[in-house]
């Protein structure tokens, strides 16, 4: 489900013919010991959409700088912590070398959320933090408790509540953790908590089914399709007479939850799947927020209030999550001229209010910079802002600045009616930051999917043609 697996095809030709420079750069990836997700059929689609709709056959001449790490490309290094191995270290760009952003440094790497293409390979990425949850009005609560479900985590760095469905008083989980598996049920002030003691490993999936007898009370897990020993509290009878929302990734909104990726979740009842937190389900173009499984319940995704840290994410292709904290990417030579049209898929994750960029120059702060900034995207321009504002969102979106010195700029969400002025002030530095302001600690949060700084002032043809490829790349997000 979670990898760093090459060659998946997912666009576009299969047996035709592959552009000349979709190839080196496929090439020059994978000999650099990177991945591309989307193979080399992805990236041949990439360039030759860029090239067709700037009709060109020279991706640089169209180009300075273009990042997505799905189609275009990525590299791992090396993280710490919840971040290990699965931290951004380089962003490969279509425009060659020269576009690449890097960070050598690890603590600062944004976290990498891979996908391999298809929609039965998303997954929920839990960051094991409270407020980030998985929720249902629909219930589960039945003395027969049966529950399977597949992860791939971090199992010695939380708790790991999977499932569950409780208020303060009752309710009943289940967790993975480094050591073991736990059923743990609470009925008024007692716990009682049947276990499993078997090692499980970072990085590592594992399929879990945890059952519960209410005649005996006798409590079953079964790992990778082996029975384990099970230890502790084994009560027969009723374990509570509420019915409770169910909760994926922790209880009461997300408490001790899993870190790392679940897959799925299935409920039964007399063996048959009554509730299933299927993410393959989900679908990007109708909904961002919650989404309808097969077996009819709503599945709302929750992400808490805080300003920094990771945020949990339904992933359902490859992108790169800054943590507001020290997580950025740069390149410092670079150069997004005083003419040029600027392309920016991005979810933000709690904006500051104070405007730190998420996008920004190399050199100065505030160099045609894309700035989150409360409920707003504003565009900075030469360290100030550029009087050019769009409303932020809280979902995916792709914000279009268009830059034409002393002519006209402009400012689009998702191909609406711009906003625009001729702010005349030439634009000062070189390079690009993504992450955080050039030159200053800091840090703006959000996911990145796609980036494009095109060396031209865009038409309203040329836009909308951007602007459709964009969007089907990201899953029609937007």
């Amino acid at each position: 489900m979670f990898g760093v697996g090459v060659g998946v095809r997912v666009g576009g030709t299969a047996g035709g013919s592959i552009d000349a420079q979709a190839q080196a750069h496929y090439n020059r990836v994978i000999a650099d010991g990177g991945v591309v997700p989307a193979g080399v059929s992805g990236v041949n689609g990439f360039f030759n959409a860029v090239k067709t709709i700037y009709a060109t056959s020279d991706i640089t001449t169209a180009i300075s700088v273009g990042v997505d790490a799905h189609y275009l490309g990525y590299k791992l290094g090396a993280g710490s912590g919840a971040t290990s191995g699965q931290a951004a270290q380089k962003l490969y760009s279509c425009a060659g070398s020269s576009g690449d952003v890097v960070q050598t440094t690890a603590a600062s790497q944004p976290l990498l959320l891979a996908h391999n293409g298809a929609s039965s390979d998303n997954y929920y990425y839990a960051p094991g933090v409270s407020g980030n949850y998985i929720s249902t009005t629909s219930t589960y609560q039945t003395d027969d408790w049966d529950v399977e479900f597949n992860v791939k985590g971090k199992y010695s760095l939380s708790n790991g509540r999977i499932a569950g469905t409780r208020s303060t008083s009752d309710g009943t989980n289940v967790a993975i953790d480094g050591t073991g598996i736990t059923f743990e049920y609470k009925i008024g002030v007692i716990t009682y908590a049947a276990s499993a003691s078997t090692t499980n490993t970072n990085d590592v999936e594992y399929t879990v089914r945890v059952t519960r007898n209410s005649a005996t009370g006798a409590v079953t897990f079964i790992k990778n399709g082996v029975t384990l020993t099970t230890s502790g509290s084994q009560i027969a009878g009723t374990l509570s007479s509420n019915s409770y929302a169910i909760e994926i990734n922790g209880v009461l909104g997300g408490v001790q939850g899993f870190s790392g990726n679940i897959n799925w979740v299935k409920f039964y009842i007399s063996g048959s799947v009554v509730r299933y937190f299927n993410p393959a389900t989900y679908n990007a173009s109708t909904s961002q927020t919650q989404w309808t499984s097969t077996t009819g319940e709503v599945w709302t995704i929750n992400t808490g209030t805080a300003t920094t840290g990771y945020k949990g994410a339904l992933v359902d292709r490859t992108i790169t999550m800054f943590d507001g904290v020290d997580d950025f990417t740069q390149n410092a030579t670079v150069l997004r001229g005083n003419v040029c049209s600027q392309y920016f898929a991005y979810k933000t994750e709690n904006a500051l209010p104070n405007g730190y960029a998420i996008l920004d120059g190399a050199s100065s702060n505030y160099s045609n910079a894309f700035t989150p900034e409360s409920t707003n995207m504003k565009l900075y321009m030469d360290s100030s802002v550029s009087g050019l504002s769009k409303t932020l969102g809280t979902t995916l979106a792709l914000f279009t600045a268009t830059n034409n010195q002393g002519v006209l700029n402009t400012l689009q969400r998702n191909n609406d009616t711009q906003v625009s002025n001729a702010y005349t002030p030439a634009l000062s530095g070189t390079g690009i930051t993504i992450g955080k302001l050039a030159v200053a600690s800091n840090y703006q949060k959000g996911n990145v999917n796609t980036y494009l700084s095109a060396k031209s002032a865009d038409n309203a043809t040329t836009r909308t043609a951007i602007y459709n490829y964009i969007r089907t790349i990201n899953n029609n997000a937007f």
